[in-house]
């Protein structure tokens, strides 16, 4: 809600902000799924919880993560010029690029699940490239054809709403019951928090993809809206 009421939009209202706490559960609960293989964090809890009783209670709290991250997008995109979306001409208007940017990351998220304790880190960057092709394909604005492009406006102000959200997620975390633990291999020294320091960087495409899903259910709204 702060973030919001800094940014120049204010906040969206609240029918907006309840569809992106919907869309939040899913999210968050697929990566909880693909954490059941890779095993790289847990949760430390008071007490036990019931199946029942820990779902509802874990999608609540899941049902913050995208609308955190709108709002923190919202402000660091305040300043973004007109134009920053401008139509990406020649081979990067082709359906080629989002076609391997789809590939790659259905490559990524296999190698998670096939290597696990090597390829972790691709957890965060295979829903990424998929999402963003989906939304080049779509006929969107994907970020990585706007970086090609030499426009990376959009994709560093998401990178650092994602690092602000990160960093305010593991510091309320630090003292809090419940609480999320790591265990990450190979990287997990100098913790900043819980969280080991170059464990932050995961934010950054996660940040993106769900810039990118949003972008993209708005689309699909929109599409629906106008054959209605």
């Amino acid at each position: 809600m702060l973030m919001y009421a800094l940014g120049p939009e204010g906040h969206p209202g609240w029918r907006r902000h309840g569809a992106l706490a919907a869309l939040s559960v899913p999210v968050w609960w697929w990566f909880e799924a693909v954490n059941t293989r890779v095993d790289n964090w847990e949760y430390v809890l008071p007490h036990p919880y019931g199946r029942i009783e820990y779902a509802i209670f874990a999608s609540i709290a899941f049902s913050t993560v995208v609308p955190a991250l709108d709002a923190a997008a919202r402000l660091f995109r305040a300043g973004r010029a007109r134009g920053e979306f401008a139509p990406v001409t020649g081979q990067l208007a082709t359906g080629q690029l989002a076609s391997g940017e789809a590939a790659g990351g259905l490559i990524a998220t296999g190698l998670v699940f096939a290597l696990p304790d090597l390829f972790f880190p691709l957890v965060w960057v295979g829903p990424f490239l998929i999402i963003d092709a989906t939304v080049g394909l779509s006929g969107g604005e994907s970020l990585l054809a706007q970086a090609l492009a030499g426009k990376w406006r959009t994709l560093m102000a998401v990178a650092l709403a994602g690092l602000l959200c990160g960093f305010l997620w593991e510091m309320w975390n630090f003292l809090a019951a419940p609480k999320w633990v790591y265990d990450i291999p190979y990287l997990g020294y100098l913790k900043v928090f819980e969280m080991p320091i170059l464990g932050y960087f995961g934010y950054v495409p996660f940040a993106w993809s769900v810039y990118q899903l949003v972008r993209l259910t708005d689309r699909i709204g929109e599409s629906a809206y106008a054959h209605d």
